[in-house]
């Protein structure tokens, strides 16, 4: 009896037609297929979450493709640096060049090449000590490394000495003796002011130079603070302008000409007592 019925249920099924069962016929051969319809999504369902649950998210709606941009939009951009520009192939980007200038020469002071000679010879107070100084030859000595302290008289000092002794100093054959006045007024080392100063008033107000001549000056301290230069005759001579520096010494400046005493001969004959 089953099987009966199943053969006349299978043989119903082979006669009807194929489109009586919603099956669709195959394209013809050579054309695309079909994209199958998009389903449409379930509806959204209204109920209320029940206590414990939480409430369904809606399903995302699907947002429109977004086509690529051409690419003459894309021309606003920044430019890397490396970035090739115009037909030549080259690089934008410039490195920094390292700058090789040579530094800059160091700054000296006039008195960095300047002598004692020449403070002497560029004042115009100093013009007749200059040209004894010539005429001495004592340019060289005082041109060495030195350093040197010069007590340099003006032209008011020579002007108050006694001019025919200036005079007789001045003749080819009193040369020793103006190589003599000359270095009295010269003390080896740089003996600046305060300094001179400072010894005066270690040593109660006085002290002795021991000059190029080989014989000392006496300096000492006026009631005013100058610092006063005295010779064996008793010339007292004030220092009026300190401390003009050289590379090789100081000068200061003097207002009386310092005479040493005369050198004894130490092949004089002594006088006898009776």
């Amino acid at each position: 009896m089953k099987s009966a019925i199943f053969w006349s249920a299978l043989s119903a099924i082979i006669a009807t037609p194929l489109a009586a069962q919603n099956v669709e016929p195959l394209p013809p051969q050579g054309q695309p297929t079909q994209a199958p319809a998009p389903t449409a999504q379930p509806a959204q369902t209204t109920n209320p979450p029940l206590p414990g649950q939480t409430a369904p998210r809606p399903y995302p709606v699907p947002s429109a493709p977004q086509t690529a941009q051409p690419a003459t939009q894309q021309q606003g951009s920044a430019q890397l640096p490396y970035e090739q520009t115009g037909d030549q192939g080259l690089s934008s980007y410039q490195p920094s060049v390292p700058s090789y200038a040579p530094p800059p020469p160091p700054s000296y002071k006039s008195s960095d090449f300047t002598t004692v000679v020449d403070l002497v010879s560029q004042s115009p107070a100093h013009t007749r000590l200059t040209q004894l100084v010539e005429q001495d030859a004592l340019v060289d000595a005082l041109e060495a490394t030195g350093p040197f302290t010069v007590f340099a008289p003006n032209n008011t000092a020579f002007m108050a000495m006694d001019q025919a002794e200036l005079a007789e100093l001045l003749k080819p054959e009193n040369k020793p003796a103006l190589d003599r006045l000359l270095k009295y007024h010269v003390v080896k080392g740089y003996l600046a002011s305060s300094e001179l100063v400072k010894q005066l008033k270690r040593n109660g107000g006085k002290g002795s130079l021991p000059t190029l001549a080989g014989q000392t000056l006496v300096a000492g301290l006026s009631p005013e603070g100058k610092v006063t230069l005295t010779d064996p005759e008793g010339h007292v001579a004030t220092i009026t302008a300190y401390d003009q520096p050289a590379f090789n010494g100081l000068v200061h400046v003097t207002d009386m000409v310092m005479v040493p005493a005369e050198p004894v001969d130490p092949n004089a004959k002594k006088k006898k007592r009776r």
